[in-house]
């Protein structure tokens, strides 16, 4: 979650020091001027590195707007940077009257988010989170995320290649819809989420509803979070399905021998920093040759402090043996499970 948090500083400083620099403008103004406000505003605003490679374009009327080009965010903590080849606001007017900032449209193209992992440390709180900011459409294209957690592998990397997300003044809800790739894997993400400033100020609990659908399965959450920022407070009912699960595989470039349908079902619960799982039911099921269950709870993901689940089930199959058991063990026609993983 502090990449999340992270993330969300970076890119929301870089909007709402364009926001002030847009409000306070003159209407004619040397570009070395407002170029130098941009500038000092995001940097005051995230206590980052900016850096304006490009020229900087700024329009008061009809409505305020700000147009960036080659735009670098670092921190200076040397845990992320994030580098936009181009990045546009537009206001709407009137709000601004009444002491309101809303977006009408947040326009990012090619944006590199890089995060070292290893680096990642608390970040303070920023000023503008106080602010009441409303958003109509923010739109990334061309988007891409990578993760470096050890310094001898390559980083990892998520790219969406669109991401569009919508306000609903009426139900004070954001809509997402996002399409990208990772580990070779294509997938789309939908789904409904709480406001911008409800993230920073929460006066109750973060309304959080996904859904991931990739190489034919589907991954849902749903749920609240108390503290979202922190990564605290998680309530959220997770259901998988995978109709063929060998499918879902191949599509994440794993060979595997027909498995058949696999459907789960548990609670997140907790804190990021130690993850909760409860209420565990998993069943993967092809025939009567291969039928499995699982159930029950762990209660720290990160460490697998607390497990007890409980594993029951058959494989009469010896090719799905072979795929699943390790290399080195002798030949087996079948496998019965009945037991318990306790730690």
């Amino acid at each position: 979650m502090r990449r999340l948090k992270i993330l969300l500083a970076a890119l929301l400083g870089t909007v709402l020091g364009l926001v002030a620099l847009v409000v306070i403008a003159p209407a004619i103004v040397d570009q070395s001027f407002y170029r130098k406000g941009v500038v000092q505003a995001v940097e005051a605003l995230t206590g980052d590195r900016l850096t304006l490679a490009g020229p900087v374009r700024l329009r008061l009327l009809p409505s305020p707007s700000v147009r960036l080009s080659q735009a670098e965010l670092a921190s200076t903590a040397g845990d992320y940077r994030l580098a936009t080849r181009e990045i546009e606001i537009r206001l709407d007017l009137l709000p601004l009257f009444r002491g309101r900032v809303r977006i009408r449209r947040l326009l990012v193209d090619g944006a590199t988010l890089e995060l070292d992992t290893t680096r990642l440390g608390p970040k303070p709180q920023a000023g503008f989170v106080a602010l009441p900011v409303e958003l109509t459409e923010a739109r990334f294209q061309d988007t891409r995320l990578r993760l470096r957690s050890e310094a001898a592998r390559p980083p990892r990397e998520i790219a969406l290649s669109m991401a569009v997300l919508h306000g609903d003044p009426g139900a004070g809800l954001l809509s997402l819809e996002a399409e990208g790739q990772a580990a070779g894997a294509a997938f789309a993400l939908e789904g409904r989420l709480g406001r911008i400033a409800q993230l920073f100020q929460p006066t109750a609990p973060y309304p959080l509803g996904l859904v991931l659908s990739v190489g034919g399965a589907r991954l849902q959450a749903a749920g609240t979070v108390d503290r979202p920022l922190a990564g605290q407070g998680l309530h959220l009912h997770l259901e998988a399905s995978a109709p063929q699960l060998a499918a879902t595989l191949e599509a994440l470039h794993l060979e595997a021998p027909e498995l058949g349908e696999l459907k789960a079902q548990a609670w997140l619960q907790g804190a990021l920093s130690a993850p909760q799982l409860r209420r565990l039911e998993l069943r993967l099921r092809r025939d009567p040759a291969l039928d499995l269950e699982v159930s029950g709870s762990v209660d720290d993901l990160l460490t697998r402090a607390g497990t007890d689940i409980r594993v029951s089930g058959r494989i009469h199959d010896p090719a799905v043996l072979a795929w699943a058991l390790p290399r080195g063990l002798p030949d087996f026609d079948h496998l019965v499970l009945d037991g318990r993983v306790v730690k």
